[in-house]
């Protein structure tokens, strides 16, 4: 009987945790008109597919949003916790990385395995940097990092 009740506790527990996670969802029709007004006016013809709390890697707080459009590639942008823009994230392939930023993964981490797609980073001021999802080869550690587009310095990793 204490197995049953062990086991039924721990299942609700894990439950409740995996439930956390769309605790961070946001109902598109409830963002803050600052963004559905910014979105109308920079990317007509899209459309909101879902909204998110998120907070980058450097450790900004904020509402990521994914749009889609018929015929093109979906796209996320990154508003502050004060409804300003702060970011666009587009998926690329990892070959199509600068060299730069290339070299700096494989020299700064040669036990990671390199994947087949990146994302790529336009700030507000127009700046581009990338993020680099890798994972380490023998323990599998996965490293999220971001890195100027020139590949001489790294942003963030997490």
């Amino acid at each position: 009987m204490k197995k049953q009740i062990f086991f039924a506790l721990v299942l609700s527990l894990t439950f409740l945790a995996s439930c956390n996670r769309e605790l961070s969802e946001i109902n598109i029709t409830s963002l803050p008109t600052p963004i559905t007004t910014y979105i109308a006016t920079n990317y007509p013809g899209y459309h909101l597919d879902e909204a998110q709390k998120d907070t980058l890697c450097n450790g900004t707080a904020g509402i990521e949003v994914e749009l889609e459009k018929k015929g093109a590639e979906d796209i996320s942008l990154f508003f502050n916790n004060e409804n300003v823009f702060v970011l666009k994230e587009e998926e690329i392939k990892y070959r199509d990385l600068p060299t730069a930023v290339q070299s700096y993964i494989t020299t700064n981490y040669p036990n990671f395995k390199l994947p087949e797609e990146a994302d790529k980073i336009t700030l507000a001021n127009n700046t581009i940097q990338y993020e680099v999802d890798i994972k380490e080869k023998t323990t599998k550690i996965e490293k999220e990092i971001v890195i100027n587009s020139d590949g001489t310095s790294k942003i963030c990793a997490r």
